[in-house]
């Protein structure tokens, strides 16, 4: 069914993705398909079934066990990179995908969501164990309880990519896309005939008015069931160090790192010459994600450097300040 909630469009997954918006097929179109195969506009690798835990509600099923097929769905959107663009998607992954061996180089994959503006792109993966990862930017972070259903929310603002889980308003990833596109749209679904693929998806929705944060801009509708898994509690699995942002900045910046467990963190910020300008954190922190505001309005402008020590973990980033 296609409806749109002020600024959301909601796609609700009881309709087959050829057969969505008013008038039927108006709003996807099938991309990332794999010739002689899954090139024909109908959904070779997705069908509409029940929900089995809520009566009167449909889901997409979409898997594809072997990794030798791929389909995606498209949608055209004409964002302005200036104002920014939100989706949110609620799924989890099938018992076959969670049953198949994964290749590390390749891992299984539950969901794949590409944001593109016109001007830059990023492609996201949630794949086991557990990592949402940025291609385009060949980073990503581990969470534990993926296996579940989970809301995981999207933006992109120019070059900025924020992913937020279970409407929790911070990030548990963010960073800039280097990747140039012409493309102007949304995809979703399976784009990878080199991985193994299952999904069950509840909605997709996206507002292409800004790129928000949980409680920002528009709630979300009230017709869409929201539920996820509150019962598993999303640990960290590795320490990172994370770019500032903005970056180049001026005055103030951002920076964001994740720790395992209990430690004691050392956040310096030094110059070109390595001589410490200020230091950040000097304190035990717990297990999580922090983030720190770096104030440089009394520095001049040129090439810092910031180091984050935390129990066995240490690593170095560069930033810029221009004034």
């Amino acid at each position: 069914m296609a409806s749109a909630f002020a600024q959301w469009t909601v796609y609700k997954c009881d309709d087959l993705p050829e057969n969505f918006g008013n008038p039927p097929g108006s709003v996807f179109i099938e991309k990332d398909i794999t010739p002689g195969v899954t090139e024909n506009g109908v959904s070779d690798l997705y069908e509409v079934i029940p929900d089995p835990d809520h009566t009167g509600n449909s889901l997409l099923l979409g898997e594809e066990l072997w990794g030798d097929r791929r389909e995606s769905w498209g949608h055209e959107w004409n964002v302005d990179p200036l104002t920014g663009v939100t989706v949110v998607i609620r799924c989890k992954p099938t018992p076959g995908i969670l049953n198949e061996p994964s290749n590390p180089a390749d891992p299984n994959t539950y969901a794949y969501v590409s944001l593109r503006n016109g001007s830059f792109r990023e492609k996201i993966y949630i794949e086991e164990p557990g990592q949402i990862w940025f291609d385009d930017q060949e980073i990503g972070v581990n969470w534990a309880g993926y296996e579940g259903w989970h809301l995981y929310r999207f933006t992109l603002d120019i070059d900025f990519v924020n992913a937020y889980i279970d409407e929790d308003p911070t990030p548990v990833f963010f960073g800039i896309t280097t990747k140039p596109t012409t493309d102007n749209e949304l995809r979703w679904g399976d784009g990878s005939t080199d991985r193994k693929f299952g999904s069950y998806i509840d909605w997709i929705i996206w507002d292409t008015t800004g790129a928000y944060a949980p409680g920002q801009g528009t709630p979300l509708p009230s017709d869409i069931i929201t539920g996820v898994n509150d019962d598993v509690i999303n640990i960290p699995t590795n320490y990172y160090l994370l770019q500032n942002y903005p970056n180049p900045f001026n005055p103030s910046t951002v920076i964001k790192y994740q720790i395992l467990e209990l430690s004691f963190v050392t956040l310096k910020v030094y110059d070109v010459l390595g001589n410490e300008v200020v230091t950040l954190a000097n304190e035990e922190k717990h297990i999580g994600t922090h983030a720190v505001e770096f104030n440089a309005s009394a520095l001049p402008s040129g090439i810092y450097f910031y180091r984050l020590q935390a129990g066995p973990f240490v690593e170095t980033k560069k930033m810029i300040l221009l004034k």
